[in-house]
């Protein structure tokens, strides 16, 4: 949904100024937010107006919006960890490919939790201006990570094991 992190390692960025302090923010969101689930990070290191494009349609804008969706997951995920396995910077952007991994323990967007561990992968970028981020675009695999196979396809779910 959003900037879906703490551990970082094997982080690259290219050579200028405004890159590597656009990482630096982008790092101290991993380590605030991700790292120590704190959601009063976000109105420092946000723009309240930021345009979110891999929100649903409907979903609040700004940083009533982030914070509504971290604050749904570290609920239903309380021990959801994500880690940055590469992040480049350069100029107002900052990409980053990243793997998460949890336990659902309580439901998420109308999905009932299953009690299992997950991992997740995806990739984000956010344009930054005046140290905040003030745009993303992101892709993962959360939902398909977290729900069952045949739930996904819409289908019933497998038969019982065979009784011997």
């Amino acid at each position: 949904m959003f900037m879906v992190g703490c551990a970082k390692k094997n982080t690259t960025v290219s050579a200028n100024a405004t890159g590597d302090s656009n990482k630096v923010q982008f790092n101290r969101f991993y380590d605030e937010v991700f790292g120590k689930h704190n959601l009063a990070a976000i109105d420092e290191l946000v723009s309240p107006n930021i345009i979110n494009h891999a929100t649903p349609p409907g979903w609040p804008a700004g940083t009533a919006g982030v914070k509504k969706w971290f604050g749904m997951l570290f609920t239903a995920i309380p021990d959801y960890k994500e880690t940055s396995d590469e992040m480049i910077a350069d100029g107002d952007k900052v990409w980053t490919r990243w793997t998460a991994t949890g336990t659902w323990k309580e439901d998420l967007m109308g999905m009932k939790a299953t009690g299992k561990p997950f991992t997740a992968t995806g990739v984000g970028i956010v344009r930054f201006e005046n140290g905040k981020a003030v745009e993303h675009w992101g892709w993962d695999n959360l939902m398909q990570a977290l729900m069952p196979p045949h739930e996904m396809a819409g289908g019933a779910p497998p038969p019982p094991p065979a009784k011997k």
